[in-house]
């Protein structure tokens, strides 16, 4: 019975932090729209260092 109420509240307990997860998130579209763009953006730089990288190698 113990190990079943563990394993009840690990679920209930991890539900709760996604449920958390998705309010915050949802409530900050505007930051999570900056953290894509930034994103975006260090994929170019390391993109662009690969790019050159792979080129001096030739």
């Amino acid at each position: 019975m113990g190990m079943l109420g563990l394993v009840v509240r690990e679920r209930w307990r991890g539900a709760w932090d996604d449920a958390r997860r998705f309010l915050l998130l949802r409530s900050r579209r505007d930051l999570v729209a900056q953290l894509g763009d930034e994103r975006h953006a260090l994929g170019a730089r390391i993109d662009g260092l690969v790019g050159k990288r792979g080129d001096e190698g030739r």
